[in-house]
């Protein structure tokens, strides 16, 4: 661009010269504009003109080498501007979460986590599977609180989280950098306290450069060297080793009583609980048992349960079922003939029925395929029982005198010979019944030579409304040749309208 004015600028001057508005010397002219385009290597050599005549000269042109040049400062700032995106990340704050994990996050001046660090034990494994960097500082959060919650860790006992951030040195004289970093905390409080309806305590708290640097000196977060002076202070005998390790809730309850309130802890019956089977499916009696829990002080009065799921139970050993898969908090209260209560908690986990045993459950919402053999009764799928998961098939039978009546379908995967199968079935109370009959038929073409296989009870022996358990044998040299078909048979004796539940047929 400047040499282009500059040339702009010799050629106004050359026009004057030949326009005789100036006036030297004729060969003066032609050797001095001659030198001039030599110079500025626009001067064609072979169109020379003697003194007097007209110089002709070239216009000008960029050369290659001056490209050259231009091209690589522009590629030389681009590979600067790139370096300085990547590898200066500058860092803008250091931010400590303490469940009871301890993190450090390090984040840059887009709040963008740049940086995680593990900083007890406990956090090493937390963090093994998260993938916080590159993330927003809230998005990370977020994945903090959402682990959290899955394994347990922020629970009803345990529900407080501490969040301690720290400016970088080169912004921590910066007013607005300060009420920045404020702003930030305030809203991760928020974000925490709301989080998915669950209660949650949130904490926050900006630190001065001298607990930054005492925490990182005793290798604990902000937030544990902060509760660790407190606690100094107001008496109670804590080592920075304890400190590193101690519940968070349990410090911050700490905080809210005097060191001789101690003493009812001294006092506090231990409550503990098993429980079996350890593998829990949907429909399966769960046995819990606290003969573990100790009185320490005088003996313990009453126990209490809460299971998670929203009911609760009484006693030293209690029975119950869940009816959905998830994670429950079952929560054992102990209390002494001193009236102090001690608690303890355990997360379970209920899986669906993953025994390949299962082979018609009607959890799909379908009947499976089942028919009924008579006008006189139907079937639906529905929710109203279950012996296992939330469905079952509903069998609606409207009575009108003696008769056989049946739910049935031909089965396309054989049972093996020597096979054990089992029918559960819900039988109502003060049916016209007189007998139930599960079954399995095997026949050649048109239900031809058929062979029956049952298990019959009389309605006498059965329990009513509710679930009993029926078994078929089949016998070991059972030929598999032949067709299949599986159904329950009920034997009606009078008028009447009723209803039979059937789930979980296994074999």
């Amino acid at each position: 661009m400047i040499m282009e004015m500059e040339i702009e600028k010799l050629e106004k001057l050359l026009k004057k010269i030949d326009s005789k508005e100036i006036s030297p010397s004729e060969e003066l002219v032609t050797r001095t504009k001659e030198r001039v385009l030599r110079e500025l290597d626009l001067m064609d050599d072979s169109k020379r003109e003697s003194p007097g005549k007209r110089v002709v000269y070239n216009k000008p042109r960029f050369r290659f080498a001056q490209l050259l040049a231009v091209v690589s400062c522009f590629a030389l700032l681009i590979i600067l501007y790139m370096q300085r995106s990547i590898f200066n990340k500058e860092i803008y704050a250091y931010v400590h979460i303490d469940i009871n994990p301890s993190i450090e996050m390090t984040i840059d001046l887009n709040n963008i986590v740049t940086k995680v660090v593990a900083i007890n034990d406990s956090s090493k494994e937390f963090l093994k599977d998260l993938k916080l960097n590159q993330k927003s500082l809230d998005r990370a959060v977020e994945d903090i609180l959402e682990k959290s919650v899955e394994s347990a860790l922020i629970n009803e006992e345990s529900n407080n989280v501490i969040i301690c951030a720290h400016l970088a040195e080169t912004y921590s004289n910066e007013k607005k950098e300060v009420q920045n970093l404020n702003r930030i905390l305030d809203n991760l409080k928020v974000l925490t306290s709301n989080y998915r309806d669950i209660k949650i305590n949130a904490h926050t708290l900006m630190v001065p450069s001298e607990v930054f640097n005492k925490a990182k000196e005793n290798n604990v977060s902000m937030s544990r060297y902060v509760l660790f002076k407190e606690l100094e202070k107001r008496g109670f005998e804590y080592s920075i080793e304890d400190i590193k390790t101690e519940d968070v809730s349990y410090m911050l309850g700490k905080l809210t009583q005097r060191p001789e309130d101690d003493t009812k802890e001294d006092i506090k019956p231990k409550a503990a609980f098993t429980y079996t089977p350890e593998e829990i499916t949907i429909g399966d009696v769960v046995k819990f048992d606290a003969t573990d829990s100790e009185a320490l002080q005088g003996s313990i009065s009453q126990y209490s349960w809460d299971f998670g799921d929203g009911a609760n139970g009484v006693g030293k050993t209690v029975e119950h079922r869940y009816t959905e898969v998830g994670n429950y908090l079952v929560k054992l209260s102990v209390t002494n003939n001193l009236g102090v209560t001690g608690t303890y908690t355990e997360k379970i986990t209920v899986k669906l029925n993953s025994s390949n045993k299962t082979k018609f459950d009607w959890e799909n919402g379908s009947t499976e395929g089942f028919i009924v053999s008579s006008d006189s009764s139907s079937i639906s799928n529905t929710t109203e029982k279950s012996y296992e998961g939330t469905r079952s098939l509903k069998w609606d039978i409207a009575a009108s005198g003696e008769e056989i009546l049946e739910v049935c379908r031909d089965l396309y995967d054989i049972i093996p010979a020597g096979s054990t199968i089992t029918f559960k079935i819900w039988v109502p109370l003060g049916a016209p019944v007189r007998a139930i009959q599960p079954y399995i038929m095997t026949f050649e073409g048109n239900y031809e030579n058929y062979r029956w296989y049952s298990s019959w009870q009389r309605y006498g022996s059965l329990k009513k409304d509710a679930w009993n358990e029926f078994v078929i044998k089949l016998p070991e040299d059972l030929d598999m040749t032949l067709e299949q078909q599986i159904g329950v048979q009920c034997e009606i004796i009078g008028e009447g309208n009723f209803t039979i539940y059937i789930d979980l047929i296994e074999w």
